[in-house]
């Protein structure tokens, strides 16, 4: 059975952002998945080669004053 659809309206501005996020959507969700967005003091470091993400390194403060 076919996903159902929806119709959705998009400012200009708006479509382009959408376009945007689905061309690193797959990046998008790897931080995600990766906890990088749970990040409280600290860093997080994306490594690429050819253009594709190949390591995420997370690097945190687990005591400041």
């Amino acid at each position: 059975m076919p996903e159902p659809q929806v119709t959705i309206f998009l400012t200009h501005q708006d479509a382009e952002l959408f376009k945007s996020f689905n061309q690193f959507h797959k990046t998008f969700e790897l931080l995600c998945k990766s906890g990088a967005f749970d990040t409280k003091f600290g860093k997080v470091i994306m490594n690429f080669a050819n253009g594709e993400l190949q390591t995420i390194t997370k690097e945190e403060v687990i005591y400041h004053k």
